[in-house]
């Protein structure tokens, strides 16, 4: 289930992301959704954050479903901030994917997951 912070923005970088509600607001005031103007950084932040606000308001409860799976390739180290490496599933497992620069368009066209890396992670081998 998400948890709703009140009064504070979340924030992507230095842009602010969404503007989160205040008290006594209702779905019906709040109307800030901002994403980040680099397209790759704004279909992930789109799928982190515009999915499940959606989902919310057709009210699904479940609107990520983290999984733990098997990585087919390593994994670099993530530094002081959490991050969202693109990946491509086969059975092998799931293969980050080579340039996770924001405006690496191609890299977003190949992915169909998103690896969730906390911030300073130590880099994963295959196989974990």
């Amino acid at each position: 289930m998400a948890s709703v912070l009140i009064g504070q923005q979340i924030r992507v970088g230095c842009e602010p992301v969404i503007r989160l509600p205040q008290r006594g607001d209702t779905l019906e005031r709040i109307s800030e959704l901002g994403l980040p103007g680099n397209p790759t950084s704004a279909m992930v932040t789109a799928a982190l954050f515009l999915r499940p606000l959606l989902a919310r308001l057709q009210g699904a409860d479940d609107a990520h479903r983290w999984r733990t799976l098997p990585l087919a390739a390593p994994l670099p180290a993530t530094d002081e901030r959490e991050t969202f490496a693109r990946a491509r599933w086969d059975d092998a497992g799931l293969t980050p994917l080579g340039n996770q620069d924001s405006g690496a368009q191609s890299p977003l066209a190949e992915a169909d997951w998103l690896i969730r890396c906390p911030a300073g992670q130590a880099a994963l081998p295959a196989g974990t």
